[in-house]
């Protein structure tokens, strides 16, 4: 069986693949949010959340290496989002 993603997620790389500026970051962040207030996240905590967030940092190697990314020697406002997106699936 393939897992087909639905729009928001189709939309919600889109926009993630075109973040440039913190504008775009926060942009994305209020996409995420609203994403998250309609049910599109599983809900969580704000305190699960954050370990989401650090269990990814912690362990970016090896989720790069997992996920067919490359690591940056210098993260950029694009990988912040990567960051904070998949903290929503590893929290």
């Amino acid at each position: 069986m393939t897992y087909e993603p639905n729009e928001y997620e189709i939309k919600m790389e889109e926009i993630a693949d075109g973040i440039k500026t913190r504008e775009d970051l926060a942009d994305y962040l209020e996409y995420l949010a609203r994403g998250y207030r309609t049910g599109e996240f599983e809900e969580q905590s704000v305190a699960d959340y954050l370990d989401g967030a650090a269990g990814v940092l912690d362990g970016l190697e090896g989720w790069c290496m997992n996920s067919g990314r490359e690591l940056p020697d210098q993260p950029d406002w694009e990988w912040m989002g990567t960051i904070l997106t998949a903290a929503f699936a590893h929290s």
